[in-house]
């Protein structure tokens, strides 16, 4: 099932991010001197091994119908799955890095640069904001995310309920919540994560990542070619073939001039193929 759903489009490669980063790893290897260049014999057995074990393959873009074969597959009543399944739809459509959502390797959660429950700004379908426990009637919902490259130290991302997608980001972080409340028995704090699990402990980078190889393997590609990031890659392919890019990447190459943006994002209704 995995590999009818998800298919060749596992294999989309992100080639742009690789070629930006030629001239620095070439700029790095002729910084370092050769330690061993007077000695030939050497020299060439390492040239040659070097040739014969190439550096590592570029990780993979997830593509929609792995996120969309999550939610359907995953428990809607069990809140770890709950949290899984939204987890890869904000990561996807909101175009997330694993520690702006995610705890790190060792479970460690930093909630100053990475989403809580304060972190989310609702807004019904006139643009009025609306507290957390209303969340159901958000037509819209920002996220506002720690940034190093402005003065206010934060950007802002919002997307608009889109009933027409099963994968709605929107749609999936009211589920979250009403699965809170359910299981928890009480609202979340201000600060706590998006992701908190019933366990106490926050969904981690390892932890998501561990899916999403699972699920490449399934479809015969190698796990070493997929990682959270795989679903920012996915995001971003989704919106550049849409005219969503025109709303996303120009406010984005903006930002990288000016600091500080509010992009609103427009998710694409149809699937590539």
């Amino acid at each position: 099932m995995l590999r009818s759903l998800v298919g060749s489009e596992m294999c989309i490669r992100d080639r742009a991010e690789m070629d930006a980063y030629a001239p620095q790893n070439s700029a790095t290897r002729a910084f370092l001197p050769d330690p061993f260049q007077n000695v030939p014999a050497l020299s060439d057995w390492l040239s040659d091994y070097e040739k014969r074990c190439p550096p590592a393959a570029g990780k993979v873009a997830a593509p929609l119908s792995l996120v969309r074969l999550l939610h359907r597959v995953l428990d809607e009543q069990d809140h770890n799955a709950v949290v899984l399944s939204t987890a890869t739809k904000l990561g996807f459509w909101y175009l997330l890095r694993s520690i702006e959502y995610t705890a790190d390797d060792e479970g460690n959660f930093d909630p100053k640069r990475s989403l809580t429950w304060k972190d989310l700004i609702l807004r019904d379908i006139e643009g009025n904001v609306l507290t957390l426990s209303r969340i159901s009637q958000a037509h819209s919902i920002t996220i506002r995310i720690y940034s190093g490259k402005g003065s206010l130290h934060t950007c802002t991302r919002t997307l608009k309920k889109t009933p027409d997608i099963e994968t709605c980001a929107v749609a999936g972080l009211i589920a979250l919540y009403e699965s809170w409340l359910r299981h928890f028995k009480r609202a979340p704090r201000p600060t706590e994560s998006l992701f908190l699990r019933l366990e106490g402990t926050v969904l981690s980078r390892t932890e998501l990542a561990e899916v999403l190889k699972a699920a490449a393997v399934a479809c015969g590609v190698h796990s070493s070619r997929v990682a959270t990031h795989s679903l920012r890659r996915g995001g971003a392919s989704h919106y550049a073939a849409s005219d969503g890019y025109k709303v996303y990447v120009s406010a984005h190459a903006d930002m990288m001039h000016k600091g500080n943006a509010d992009i609103t994002m427009v998710a694409p209704v149809f699937e590539l193929h």
